[in-house]
């Protein structure tokens, strides 16, 4: 190195012995000594210090192609491992961030000048943390707008951040990935050879980066260079990363959905899969042969499909997705043929984007009635294994069971049959919350769904499966899970099945009512207990009124009296009932019951409504739950006198009547408490 720097050196001085150069006239020597040391293994520094002054005389004074031709045989030097901290300590390598950090500078001493400070940070931390800590890092980054150093820059880059967090954490701060998106825009500029560079970059510059200082192009030029053919898993990854959080802002959703780019994505999952089939775009999977992977590759593309497919949930859940992608649009027949799919995670795309769409009664109607949708979802329920496929069809079919007409349809498909497996053993407790909450959608006024979930286990007679029910298994997972959302969910189902048997249909015979009203009592000894659960917790108050209104439904046959009577033998449960009557809680102790509002207790009770679910414990819930008691207390007379025990005969004849008690609150529930 020295020799071919003293031949530059000794050209700059016009072969004049002596000539100045802005240092002693024995350069030569130090040279010499220098080069000899070097031969010996010992870097000497301080013959690099002379050339560091001389590159300033350089500089200064010129001529420029002697600088040029210096900073080549520096950078070419500094390739060299033992020669990069050398560099720092004599100042050569803030030499040249000094220059590249100088504007019209000349391109090719630019290029040299990138190739030196790349090399010499190569795993060097000491150097990268000069070019960190004096903010050089900015104006090697600005470099890139130029198409002629474009392709040194981004190697530079990778060398002084590879490994190194703090200077990761100045090309975030300094929108290194903005930078990047402009490179890929940019027709000029060809990025794919260096792709293997420019991504780890991405990486490091997309953390916390926020896209709201996006341009609305960087959305499409990023999913067209993810569809590079053979591009790399690390990359594709990288790529992937920067896609998502550009869709997590709605501008890019819409962007997404209005520029037809919803596809790229689905195509992108399918490549992951089969990279072999980048010469298509088509989002068939049919004759699909996936590339046998290395482990690791292959968990760094399930996160990417499970990373893409979040993203198109978000994306498919807003109103314009709708718009755009109709019920018989091309991407939604694709759509429909994945839920078909041998591969988890087509199904479960499928599934959720669908199940978004299915947002209208309309778009919910079409799918169930025309295009059989549900069909296929019960398949894949009776079929799968995989919980996340099984949660992602559920909660589709729950959606596609909102509207009336769907109903009977879903369950015709045996769903209530496919489901209750979930029941009958210990399942993920989400999968059977899932599965429990779309049967009590499908009860919501279906009879046809009440007879299903009444149907014995087994037609033979002499099964012992025959005396049990569907039901039957629903409210033994009540008695066993410990999940409360999942018991509520039952409770309501329970709450489901007596508003459905109180709608007034004339085509309904009489006897239908009482076969069903018969199962329901003799197979299900438990029929109340989700009802008293609804009554006597505080948590959903909704839910409190939910079931106030079915106890009072029930009550009004003599069968359903007596269960509703067996669960107020418990202090807790006919606790419930005084204070909901009487406003008051049982704590108050010495409180004497008071006046109550007179109920209209020869109609049906009042059903809880959508406006007062929103209020909460607003007071027209709190009357209405009173108005159901009582209803529900003048059925239990009527039906049940006979059986009630004198105590609380007295107590609920006063809640009824209005008189005024003798008992204090407190004396009151130690005499029902002796009862026990």
């Amino acid at each position: 190195m020295f020799v071919a720097l003293s031949a530059i050196f000794q050209h700059a001085t016009g072969d004049e012995e002596g000539a100045d150069l802005g240092v002693t006239d024995r350069w030569r020597a130090v040279l010499e000594l220098g080069d000899e040391s070097d031969r010996r293994g010992r870097r000497d520094v301080e013959a690099l210090k002379l050339v560091r002054k001389i590159l300033d005389h350089l500089w200064l004074n010129g001529p420029e192609e002697d600088l040029l031709n210096a900073a080549k045989v520096l950078a070419d030097a500094c390739r060299e491992a033992q020669w990069r901290a050398p560099f720092s300590q004599s100042g050569i390598l803030d030499f040249f961030l000094e220059v590249i950090a100088t504007d019209d500078v000349d391109t090719d001493l630019s290029s040299q000048t990138l190739r030196l400070i790349g090399n010499a940070c190569a795993d060097t931390d000491a150097n990268r943390e000069s070019v960190v800590s004096q903010e050089f890092l900015l104006p090697i980054i600005k470099q890139l707008r130029n198409d002629r150093l474009a392709h040194l820059v981004i190697p530079v880059l990778y060398n002084i951040c590879v490994d190194y967090e703090p200077a990761q954490e100045a090309v975030r701060e300094n929108h290194l990935c903005l930078e990047i998106i402009e490179l890929f825009a940019r027709d000029s500029f060809d990025s794919r050879p260096l792709l293997g560079y420019i991504c780890p970059l991405l990486s490091f510059s997309v953390e916390e980066f926020d896209a709201n200082q996006s341009p609305d192009y960087s959305l499409r030029v990023l999913l067209e260079i993810a569809l590079e053919p053979e591009i790399e898993v690390e990359d594709l990854v990288s790529l992937v990363n920067a896609i998502v959080t550009h869709l997590k802002l709605e501008r890019f959703q819409r962007i997404l959905i209005d520029e037809n780019l919803v596809k790229i994505p689905l195509v992108m999952m399918i490549r992951s899969f089969a990279p072999q089939s980048a010469s298509s775009n088509s989002l068939s999977i049919l004759d699909l042969s996936p590339l046998i992977r290395e482990p690791e590759e292959e968990e760094q593309l399930s996160s990417v499909r499970s990373i893409l497919i979040r993203a198109l949930s978000d994306v498919s859940a807003i109103p314009e997705f709708g718009i755009k992608y109709p019920v018989d649009s091309d991407l939604v027949n694709s759509l429909i043929l994945w839920l078909s799919a041998s591969r988890p995670q087509f199904q479960i795309c499928s599934c959720i984007m669908l199940g978004n769409l299915a947002r209208s009664d309309t778009v919910c109607h079409s799918m169930v009635h025309d295009l059989r949708v549900h069909e296929i979802l019960v398949a894949t329920v009776k079929g799968s294994s995989d919980t996340q496929v099984l949660h992602a069809a559920l909660g589709f079919l729950r959606n596609l069971a909102l509207p009336l007409r769907n109903k009977f349809l879903i369950g015709e498909a045996q769903i209530i049959e496919a489901v209750s497996r979930f029941w009958s053993m210990d399942f993920n407790p989400q999968l059977q919350h899932s599965a429990v909450s779309l049967v009590r959608q499908l009860l919501n006024s279906s009879l046809g769904n009440v007879q299903r979930l009444l149907t014995s286990l087994s037609s033979d007679p002499d099964s012992p499966a025959h005396e049990k029910t569907y039901l039957s298994l629903l409210l033994s997972l009540f008695g066993k899970t410990d999940q409360a959302p999942t018991r509520v969910e039952i409770a309501r189902a329970m709450a489901a099945i007596w508003r459905c048997l109180n709608i007034s249909d004339p085509s309904l015979l009489p006897g239908v009512l009482n076969e069903l009203l018969h199962r329901l009592f003799s197979m299900h000894a438990d029929i109340a207990r989700p009802l008293a659960m609804m009554v006597t917790q505080a948590r959903w108050p909704v839910v409190r009124s939910e079931g106030w209104f079915a106890l009072a439904l029930m009550a009004r046959s003599h069968d359903g009296s007596a269960a509703v009577n067996a669960i107020l033998q418990e202090v807790e449960v006919f606790g419930a009932l005084v204070e909901t009557v009487t406003g008051r809680p049982i704590a108050a102790g010495t409180e004497e019951i008071g006046s109550v509002a007179q109920a209209d207790i020869g109609t049906l009770p009042a059903e809880p409504s959508e406006s007062e679910a929103g209020s909460g414990q607003g007071a027209e819930m709190t009357a209405r739950n009173r108005e159901n008691a009582m209803v529900l207390i003048n059925e239990l007379l009527k039906n049940s006198g006979d059986s009630i025990s004198d105590i609380r005969r007295n107590v609920l004849e006063d809640l009824l009547t209005r008189r005024r008690s003798n008992l204090s609150f407190q004396e009151l529930m130690m005499r029902v408490r002796s009862l026990e």
